[in-house]
């Protein structure tokens, strides 16, 4: 599954969770809830932090990519690491 294309992963993941794809940029629509408590379900937190990630880790042409990054850009952020381009 390395070699799958993240903008395909996402379409798959959006499917069995009911969060679409919006139209006009390439983020995930987050779900309105009615509770707090809703905030916190994986359907609601997972489209909201995948949004959050910046655009050039979100556009990552490989599975493997977006991990590499995600995990560079996650220990950065925990280190407070300015990370050299």
């Amino acid at each position: 599954m390395s070699s799958v294309i993240l903008p395909t992963v996402l379409v798959q993941v959006s499917r069995c969770c009911s969060v679409a794809l919006s139209n006009t940029c390439n983020i995930l629509v987050v779900p309105r809830t009615r509770l707090k408590l809703g905030e916190h379900a994986f359907r609601v937190a997972a489209p909201w932090l995948l949004n959050e990630l910046p655009p050039d880790i979100r556009k990552s042409s490989t599975l493997a990519t977006f991990k590499k990054h995600l995990k560079s850009f996650l220990f950065c952020k925990h280190y407070g690491l300015v990370l050299e381009q």
